[in-house]
């Protein structure tokens, strides 16, 4: 499968809600103990699908 990188710089109202998150885990990392995170990626194109990590 290809690789596929997306530069959320380019999307500045995304590039900033992930810096909010960023500042907050760095604030109080103890909010994510004992939690695990699920990522989903919506790509399209010729390989594109609904892809969770």
């Amino acid at each position: 499968m290809p690789l596929y990188l997306y530069d959320v710089r380019k999307d500045q109202d995304l590039f900033d809600q992930f810096e909010m998150i960023d500042a907050a885990l760095k604030h109080d990392p103890s909010i994510t103990k004992g939690k695990e995170d699920v990522y989903q990626f919506a790509l399209q194109g010729e390989d594109g699908g609904t892809y969770q990590k």
